[in-house]
């Protein structure tokens, strides 16, 4: 008995490419996404998010001087 042919006989057999190499570019995707994780992950250690501060004690993070802060919150 013969295989059952799908296909019309008289249409020509489509070309064969070179399949696409995908890896490459999965792997640049895969380490940018693991560097971004990475780096928010380190940042996120190392600033002093909602961990309590003692009384009197600062982040640092102000950038002008007390009296113009004062004045501005006064």
């Amino acid at each position: 008995m013969p295989a059952a042919v799908w296909h019309d006989q008289g249409m020509p057999e489509p070309s064969r490419r070179i399949p696409y190499r995908t890896w490459p570019g999965a792997l640049a995707v895969l380490l940018a996404i693991a560097a971004y994780v990475g780096g928010l992950t380190f940042w996120d250690s190392r600033t002093p998010g909602s961990r309590p501060l003692a009384a009197g004690q600062t982040t640092g993070r102000w950038c002008g001087s007390k009296d113009s802060w004062s004045a501005a919150n006064a």
